[in-house]
């Protein structure tokens, strides 16, 4: 099968920077995206050129299967919509085989939001005496300097982290935006946000600012601009310390979609191996079945919790497209649904491993 060529896949990346104006983080998103594709085409053994609508919806499909969220899938067909879209306007297709992909309905939900207090509550928990041991750079400045700006103006967090000393007017109190697509806008900014950022300007001068970064407000103790991860897990700590944690609506996916949590709970995420090692030093672990089983656990009597038949986590048999009539797949596919061994299934894990029998 021939190979898709570098020229092509950067061609394409350079169509969603100039042509559709698109953020560094969306183009690496895409990117990614193309990339799942490509790999779910090759194993195949399709053409990136020859694939038709039914093999997308397969993917699609596999995907859904997989447990890919509603949203996620979206997010994927765009780009690969966008993707087939350039390979038309390019000219190395001459029609769009994504043209009637449908997107999959994603379930609307309200943002959970914080109230005033509770952002009050954040911004009082930052210490501002705390100073980082290496580089000397008061991390409180900078941190309540941050807080106020996003409080204050709404602003994104890839917005906040790629602010400019030279866009703020300190002054008139606002500060110039360079927002998706490449549009700018003009902020204003509160009072307090103004006076915090004038504390972390002077903070900021106890560190050395590395070459081509000194125009970036906010920066580590590295003296480079600060990432989006690492706000965001900044925001994380404060809201755990403020005693603030709620959890966001839809599919819970990590601790970091946490955003309420009136008992104070700690999460600790370790690979699922280790769980049920960790049992001695937390209070409750979650366990996979097959882990707990090799350490001498008996799920259907130690467990708290157990899931039960209708648990949305399945195992399925897989294989490539081209090999669902392979004698030996289609006798694994009519073994595994025998009486025999469903027999087995209960006998062998007492319950512990609930089997659903169906195709």
């Amino acid at each position: 099968m021939p190979q898709i060529s570098k020229s092509v896949i950067e061609g394409y990346r350079v169509y969603l920077q100039l042509e559709r104006s698109m953020s560094p983080n969306t183009v690496e998103a895409y990117m990614h995206d193309l990339n799942t594709l490509l790999g779910y085409l090759e194993t195949s053994s399709i053409d990136y050129k020859e694939a038709t609508l039914e093999d997308f919806k397969s993917f699609v499909e596999a995907l859904s299967k997989i447990g890919i969220s509603a949203r996620s899938r979206a997010r994927i067909i765009s780009g690969i919509k966008a993707f087939y879209k350039y390979c038309v306007i390019d000219r190395i297709l001459k029609t769009d085989p994504t043209e009637l992909l449908e997107l999959p309905k994603i379930p609307q939900y309200l943002p959970s939001i914080l109230s005033i207090q509770e952002i009050e509550k954040m911004i009082d928990a930052i210490d501002l005496t705390e100073v980082d041991k290496y580089s000397k750079l008061n991390l409180g400045d900078r941190n309540r300097a941050m807080l106020e700006i996003l409080y204050g103006s709404g602003v994104r967090v890839s917005e906040l982290v790629g602010m400019r000393i030279s866009d703020i007017n300190l002054t008139e109190r606002f500060v110039k935006i360079m927002g998706k697509g490449s549009k700018e806008r003009l902020v204003p900014l509160s009072e307090a946000a103004i006076g915090a950022i004038k504390n972390w300007m002077i903070a900021r001068n106890v560190i050395d600012i590395k070459h081509k970064q000194e125009d970036f407000l906010f920066l580590n103790r590295r003296g480079s601009h600060m990432s989006r991860e690492m706000v965001f897990i900044i925001i994380k700590k404060l809201a755990e310390k403020a005693g603030i944690v709620k959890a966001k609506e839809g599919e819970y996916k990590s601790p970091l979609d946490i955003i309420e949590n009136p008992k104070n709970l700690k999460f600790k995420e370790m690979e699922s191996a280790q769980t049920p090692r960790s049992l001695d030093d937390v209070a409750l672990a979650f366990i996979n079945v097959n882990y707990a089983l090799d350490v001498g656990l008996k799920p259907t009597k130690d467990a708290l919790i157990l899931e039960d038949k209708d648990s949305p986590y399945t195992n399925y048999v897989a294989t490539k497209v081209g090999n669902e009539n392979n004698p030996k797949i289609k006798a694994l596919d009519k073994a595994i649904l025998t009486p025999e061994v469903k027999d087995f299934i209960i006998k062998r894990y007492q319950g512990a491993v609930i089997g659903q029998f169906a195709r």
